[in-house]
């Protein structure tokens, strides 16, 4: 006999699950209840409670994946410390792609960081004009 899905039913099955629909559907197999995976994600978004209870299972899995990645610049694995520098150091400068960034005050002033080139590399270029200001350009003439 398979028992209807109800959203006590699921509400229980997505504790500790991470978000993963697999998972759920397997905790709910166990307790009579029969579904195909995209019957039970149909079901998490048809509740709201069910849907906010997965929102915050797919958030604790990044919760797990931040402590085991700060675990391991503590212990001071060289990936993990480039990555983090890559990706949350970036408003300190540490990046390994170069950015285009407009000032929003000055649409004119863009600015380019990363780690392609140096200011003197790119002054020095002779594929870049940097004209001094006032002065018009070879493209502009």
């Amino acid at each position: 006999m398979n028992i209807k899905l109800t959203r006590d039913a699921l509400l229980e099955a997505l504790t500790n699950s991470q978000g993963n629909i697999s998972k759920v559907r397997r905790h709910l197999e166990l307790h009579g209840i029969k579904a195909e995976w995209h019957t039970v994600e149909n079901a998490i978004h048809r509740w709201k409670e069910t849907e906010a209870k997965y929102k915050d299972e797919k958030e604790t899995l990044l919760d797990f994946a931040e402590d085991g990645l700060l675990q391991a610049v503590i212990n001071k694995e060289a990936w993990a410390i480039k990555y983090s520098l890559s990706t949350r150091g970036r408003a300190r400068g540490y990046e390994t792609i170069p950015t285009i960034k407009i000032d929003n005050a000055d649409p004119l002033n863009i600015n380019i960081t990363g780690d392609a080139m140096t200011g003197e590399q790119l002054e020095n270029s002779p594929m870049v004009e940097i004209p001094e200001y006032g002065e018009r350009t070879d493209s502009e003439e």
